[in-house]
């Protein structure tokens, strides 16, 4: 009998040696397998998001609302100064698509930049109504303007100057709980300043769709009539 058990553990011995070895032989297959299974994942993973941001792109186009991608990093692309006048562009001057800030979007930009090359700059785009940078400038300082003193106040269908209230518009409720302006849109609402300032707004005949809105002295926003942010000057 005691053989026996000398021998049933020894086999059991045994049996264990090869279920560790066994087991140490899988985690090392694992080891080497795993770095190739993740590469692939990340690859298919990627392809994945580039495919569908080369989609989105496509859908964007036919929907007149193609926009390029930009980090917060690349800032000099929108912004700039001029003669002690800070610039700030909503719009690419080169193709008048909408900027917008994404970390990602490399292959979005791609398939924007293949249709631009294929089909130009679309008719919708907002570049002919694109404001040159002296004529900015020269509509912060000019006196031609229109001052406005009571809120809100609707300029066109797509534009309206607040200071405090709600207003139903655009299937929402729009409200302005300060005393300085807000320039409200169907597409943003821009807080114009921390102060109360007088509001003063002029038009300028080489751009007949855009309204230009001065907050005080110091600050002017360009907007195109359907409410669309153009661009930004102050001083």
């Amino acid at each position: 009998m005691r053989e026996f058990f000398r021998g049933w553990r020894r086999k059991a011995g045994l049996a264990t040696l090869a279920m560790g070895a066994s087991l140490v032989a899988l985690l090392l297959v694992a080891m080497v397998i795993a770095p190739f299974l993740y590469r692939e994942y990340r690859e298919a993973r990627f392809d994945e998001i580039r495919r569908n941001e080369r989609e989105q792109a496509d859908r964007h186009w036919k929907r007149q609302e193609a926009e390029i991608y930009i980090g917060r990093a690349e800032r000099d692309l929108y912004v700039r100064e001029i003669n002690g006048v800070t610039i700030r562009d909503e719009f690419d001057t080169q193709t008048g698509l909408h900027f917008t800030f994404y970390d990602r979007g490399e292959a979005y930009n791609t398939r924007v930049r293949e249709l631009l090359a294929s089909e130009g700059v679309p008719e919708w785009s907002m570049k002919p109504h694109l404001v040159r940078d002296t004529d900015l400038i020269a509509m912060l300082d000019s006196l031609d303007r229109e001052e406005i003193t009571k809120f809100p106040h609707e300029l066109t269908d797509g534009i309206i100057l607040m200071r405090r209230g709600t207003i139903s518009r655009w299937n929402s409720h729009i409200s302005n709980d300060k005393d300085s302006l807000s320039i409200v849109t169907r597409y943003v609402m821009i807080s114009a300043g921390n102060e109360v300032e007088p509001v003063y707004v002029g038009t300028n005949p080489n751009y007949p769709r855009v309204i230009f809105i001065r907050s005080g002295s110091t600050m002017i926003h360009a907007l195109h009539t359907e409410g669309r942010h153009l661009s930004t000057a102050y001083r």
